[in-house]
């Protein structure tokens, strides 16, 4: 089974990032993610549009509907 979510270590990998400038990121709001209690978690689907919009979010820090919309087309 694909997993969806992945922690900080399973995103750093993924991503092939250093986990310092994961949580750099995290805490300046410039990568989607979710916080479950003490848990960073990052969405799959999420990180790879953020990926292909070149790493860029929206205000609210979500990417933006334009990106997804090119993504789906």
């Amino acid at each position: 089974m694909k997993k969806q979510f992945l922690d900080v270590e399973g995103i750093s990998e993924y991503l092939t990032m250093s986990k310092s400038c994961i949580y750099k990121k995290v805490a300046a709001k410039e990568i989607p993610h979710h916080k479950i209690g003490a848990r960073t978690l990052f969405d799959i689907d999420e990180i790879n549009l953020w990926v292909k919009s070149d790493g860029t979010l929206t205000e609210s820090g979500q990417v933006s509907f334009m990106d997804v919309k090119s993504f789906l087309d």
